[in-house]
């Protein structure tokens, strides 16, 4: 099964199927903003035309990327516009949805509880939520947080897409979202061996689990164990159709190419929620792939067994070197550790090599091919030579 096709958010042609799942990080910008950067560093020559280049060749709105290196120093590269009716130019500070890479923070949550001992990534699912999810007796948290359990994707389901088309400012609960699963038929057992299925319908559980344990609400415990600790001053998690001032609108071809349809406003992303709601800039998502794989965030051995890739998630990236797997909320490859994300009208990379430095990079629409992995791996290469 292909690791790198994100089968949740993908065209938008029939709503729900927005993204890439990209091992690698992907991005396009222009236009240095060196004011936002007090250390900055050199941006590599011809990187900028090489960005703008792709940006003009794949009629993109509009692209943030943030560079962080190791030694402190950072750029930004801006390209294009937020608002196709307006004509605002983007700029470093807009906010974007960043889709799945709401999975590794919700991934940091879990793994966080399990240090402090409030709940086992071993223990089976029905343990936290006791007749609630399919076959959960027979998987294990661990399972949920690779994509092995075998769930199958609510976002997969005609039915949902068609209730989302229908009324896209509903706000759905997880219940809801669950109640699609419990007509659906799993993609496997849970465990079988060489089985792997990326899934929305984990990362919906993970955040329900958190919930449970925690007693709080999934948002409360983002803030105060992954934005706050990070430094994310910029990143939130509402379940509302608004996003924060200023943002990108979000845009997407759904009845023609070239449709450009502004969505970014359109959809209430709680259909989304711990899969992929949550709000971000480029500068936020760089700083938290850093932490994620400075491993300062869990505890050494939680760290060790986040980077374990799942059995069956191995993938060769057509032009890369090596393969991609997936971990415990993260895509790893090459000494690379992130994730990518794409919600209707955004798609999002955020990637970091331990002593190396980070790539986060924002698109404000929906591309349906390799654009953000095209992107990326020119600054990847660029800056950091691999």
């Amino acid at each position: 099964m292909l690791l790198h096709i994100e089968r949740s958010y993908s065209s938008l042609r029939r709503f729900l199927r927005a993204s890439r799942f990209v091992a690698i990080l992907a991005t396009a910008s222009a236009c240095s903003d060196s004011a936002t950067a007090p250390q900055s560093a050199d941006i590599p020559r011809g990187l900028q035309t090489t960005v703008d280049s792709i940006v003009r060749a794949k009629m993109l709105p509009g692209v943030v990327v943030n560079v962080r290196l190791a030694d402190g120093r950072s750029y930004t590269l801006t390209s294009g516009v937020a608002d196709l009716e307006t004509k605002r130019t983007i700029t470093p500070t807009d906010h974007f949805r960043v889709g799945s890479i709401t999975k590794t923070m919700v991934a940091t949550i879990i793994l966080q509880l399990h240090d402090e001992g409030r709940l086992s990534i071993d223990s089976t699912v029905a343990k936290y939520l006791p007749n609630v999810v399919p076959n959960g007796d027979r998987m294990t948290v661990r399972q949920v947080l690779n994509h092995s359990a075998g769930l199958a994707s609510y976002t997969d389901d005609e039915a949902f897409t068609a209730s989302l088309i229908a009324d896209p400012a509903r706000t759905w609960t997880p219940s809801e979202l669950l109640g699609v699963v419990a007509r659906q038929t799993p993609y496997f057992t849970p465990g079988e061996p060489g089985k792997w299925a990326y899934s929305n319908t984990s990362y919906l559980v993970l955040g329900m689990i958190a919930e449970r344990v925690t007693g709080s609400t999934l948002g409360r415990e983002l803030q105060i164990r992954v934005f706050d600790r990070v430094g994310m001053k910029e990143t939130s998690y509402p379940l509302v159709v608004g996003l924060p001032s200023p943002f990108a609108q979000g845009y997407a071809d759904i009845t023609r190419p070239n449709e450009n349809l502004a969505v970014g406003t359109l959809l209430n992303p709680s259909w989304a929620g711990a899969a992929g709601a949550v709000v971000s800039t480029a500068g936020d998502i760089a700083h938290f792939a850093e932490a994620v794989a400075s491993g300062s965030l869990v505890s050494a051995s939680a760290f060790v067994m986040q980077q374990q890739a799942a059995a069956g998630s191995a993938f060769r990236i057509p032009g890369e070197s090596y393969d991609t797997g997936y971990g415990l909320g993260v895509i790893l490859g090459g000494g690379w550790i992130g994730h990518n994300g794409a919600i209707p009208g955004y798609e999002a990379q955020a990637f970091a090599k331990r002593g190396l430095g980070s790539i986060g990079v924002v698109i404000n629409r929906t591309t349906d091919d390799d654009t953000p992995r095209e992107i990326y791996a020119a600054v990847r290469k660029a800056q950091f030579g691999q």
